[in-house]
């Protein structure tokens, strides 16, 4: 009995050591995970290739809206940015076939961010509006329309963008973390990184409502949340030596059974597919984006005088 005993217990140390180890190794690959994110505010270039899927199914039917995007950009220490990125839409419903991609140029200085929007053909322009190959700010762009109008809040939603750095990435928010083998690329040693992360709770931080409210919407919401589906995962390449990050991979989904549980009167449910690809380099390395400006035709003596641009009322076809 004495040697049974002491058996058992060698065992549950032997388990309860590799458990600490195991929960260091996951502190650690965090810790250099998290590291190498932060040193994104050191500046940065990057490319990006992405697929966003919107499908609305009713009772009846279904619409799809899908976006393919192509974007490149660089990011000065400041936090200021400029951003060059190509939109397809031809694989959305209802959508003409052989629409013209959108294009968009976003230029952040001193807080300011100025739009350069058109199309790279000319096939249809009906469907494209603001059509103009010249700078103008955000704040005159949407001047000419009321708050909450479709125009407005369809410039403001183009207008959006989500840089690399500004991701929510947390320890608290990473459900688990996985050192894959490591791989090397383009003559550099990577170690290479999955996350499963708390999708959840990042919808819930990206959230526009307010925490109040925000709190009273979920307890209202049983059955909503109950259906609804959250899934977000991450594979991040990390040069073993210089501790920057040079490829991110994001796979994302989220359900909203608007219509299954009958919530807010909605008559679909509404999936989100995302995916991205991310490739960096330049790290700390990126020129101000002052300089750009100039480079892009954005020239400094210019920015108050194409602050005030008018512009005129067109007819839209960007989905909301």
């Amino acid at each position: 009995m004495k040697q049974q005993l002491t058996g058992i217990i060698a065992i549950l140390f032997v388990l309860t050591a590799s458990g600490l180890i195991s929960a260091q190794d996951s502190e650690d690959n965090i810790d250099f995970v998290l590291d190498a994110f932060n040193k994104l505010s050191d500046g940065y270039t990057y490319t990006a290739e992405t697929t966003a899927i919107q499908i609305f199914t009713s009772e009846d039917d279904s619409f799809n809206s899908t976006f393919l995007e192509s974007v490149d950009g660089q990011v000065d220490a400041d936090e200021n940015y400029y951003i060059s990125r190509v939109l397809d839409p031809n694989g959305t419903t209802d959508v003409p076939e052989n629409t013209a991609s959108l294009f968009l140029d976003h230029l952040l200085l001193d807080e300011t961010l100025y739009l350069r929007i058109g199309v790279t053909n000319n096939t249809s322009k009906e469907f494209m509006p603001l059509l103009t190959d010249e700078w103008q700010s955000l704040t005159a762009l949407v001047e000419p329309f009321e708050e909450m109008s479709i125009e407005r809040l369809t410039i403001e939603n183009i207008a959006r963008i989500q840089l690399p750095s500004e991701a929510i990435l947390r320890a608290s928010l990473i459900d688990s973390i996985e050192e894959l083998p490591s791989e090397t690329v383009d003559e550099i040693e990577m170690r290479v990184f999955e996350l499963e992360m708390d999708a959840f709770a990042i919808f819930v931080a990206q959230s526009p409502v307010s925490p109040i409210d925000l709190a009273e919407l979920l307890l209202d919401s049983g059955d909503f949340l109950e259906e609804s589906e959250f899934q977000l995962t991450h594979t991040i390449w990390i040069g073993a030596e210089d501790g920057n990050i040079h490829q991110w991979e994001t796979e994302g989904y989220n359900l909203q059974p608007y219509l299954t549980t009958k919530t807010d009167n909605l008559p679909y449910d509404i999936e989100n597919e995302f995916s991205g690809i991310y490739i960096f380099s330049n790290h700390g390395e990126a020129d101000p984006i002052s300089d750009v400006a100039e480079q892009v035709g954005l020239e400094s003596t210019d920015l108050v005088t194409r602050h005030q641009t008018k512009v005129r009322t067109v007819e839209l076809w960007y989905r909301i």
